[in-house]
């Protein structure tokens, strides 16, 4: 499966439709949630997400945020949203 927020991507479609339905995504890789992903693809072991300086402060190329690409055992978990979260 993939999921993605950027427009174009494969992944977009199936990402609005779990959304669309109610539901919210996690992603982990090799056992650890991410944060800031952008794309997440399980079949290819590949997500997508900003990157982060030794600070945790998110890089900015002066232009816009910088996405870097990390590979690794990749799990997307769908779960209902809660009504508290809206």
């Amino acid at each position: 499966m993939r999921v993605s927020i950027v427009d174009g991507d494969p992944g977009q479609i199936p990402y609005a439709e779990l959304r669309n339905a109610g539901n919210d995504v996690r992603v982990l890789l090799d056992g650890v949630e991410q944060n800031d992903c952008t794309t997440a693809d399980d079949k290819y072991g590949v997500i997508y997400r900003y990157a982060r300086d030794s600070a945790g402060v998110l890089i900015d190329d002066g232009k816009e945020l910088v996405v870097e690409r990390v590979t690794g055992r990749v799990e997307i978990v769908i779960f209902k949203r809660s009504d508290s979260a809206g």
